[in-house]
C-alpha cells in the first residue's frame, strides 16, 4: 500500500498526491551479489479542520549476499546475507512498523513530521551437507519518534534467530526455528 501511514493527535487522513518513485541498482557475480536501492515519497496529510500539509519521505536500502566455500548440492551454499536500511517517512516498508502509524506523525497543530527510521539484519546459512542447513541472525529496527507521540509508540525492535532446515526435494523444506526478540517502547 503506497499511501503513507500516518498517525495523528487530531483527526485527518494520511494520502499520497503522486505514486513512490523507487530505483536500484544490482551487481550480481559468482561470489553473490550487492544491491543499492532508493525511495522518494509524497506524505501529505489532510486534517478535518484545517490546512494540508505535506512533506517528502526518502530511504537507502543496501543489501546483499556473499557465497563461502565450495556448493554441497546445486544451489545448496554456505553464505551471509544482509541488509542495512534507513530513511525519513518510510516506516511503512518495513515488516516491524508497517501499519503502525510511523511514516509521520501528525501533531494538534496538523503540522505533519516525518519520522526517521533506520535498521538492518545479517544472517549466516551452513550447509552441513546436502538437504540439510541452518541459519543464524540478528536484526535492529529503530525509530526517533516525536515527543507529542504517545508513551507507548513502538521506538526500537531487536531479534535473534536460529533454525535447522532440511530439504527432501527443491521445493520442499522442513525444520525447527527459535525467535527471540524484543520491543522497546
Amino acid at each position: 500500500d503506497p499511501n503513507p501511514d500516518v498517525s495523528e493527535a487530531t483527526t485527518g487522513t494520511g494520502t499520497s498526491i503522486w505514486p513512490d518513485l523507487t530505483s536500484n541498482i544490482r551487481l550480481t557475480q559468482d561470489w553473490g551479489h550487492l544491491q543499492l536501492a532508493g525511495i522518494l515519497r509524497d506524505i501529505t496529510y489532510d486534517p478535518v479542520v484545517g490546512s494540508r500539509s505535506t512533506e517528502a519521505g526518502w530511504g537507502l536500502n543496501f543489501a546483499g549476499q556473499v557465497m563461502f566455500f565450495k556448493p554441497v548440492a546445486k544451489g545448496q551454499q554456505d553464505n551471509v546475507t544482509f541488509q542495512a536500511a534507513g530513511g525519513k517517512g518510510i516506516a511503512n516498508y518495513f515488516n516491524d512498523t508497517s501499519g503502525l502509524g510511523l511514516d509521520a506523525f501528525a501533531n494538534a497543530n496538523n503540522t505533519l513530521d516525518t519520522l526517521n527510521i533506520w535498521g538492518g539484519f545479517v544472517a549466516y546459512q551452513h550447509f552441513w551437507c546436502p538437504g540439510w542447513a541452518s541459519v543464524v541472525g540478528a536484526s535492529y529496527l529503530h525509530v526517533d519518534d516525536t515527543a507529542d507521540q504517545p508513551a507507548d509508540t513502538y521506538k526500537s525492535g531487536q531479534y535473534f534467530v536460529a533454525n535447522v532446515m532440511w530439504y527432501p526435494t527443491d521445493r520442499v523444506w522442513l525444520g525447527v526455528e527459535g525467535l527471540y526478540g524484543i520491543r522497546e517502547d
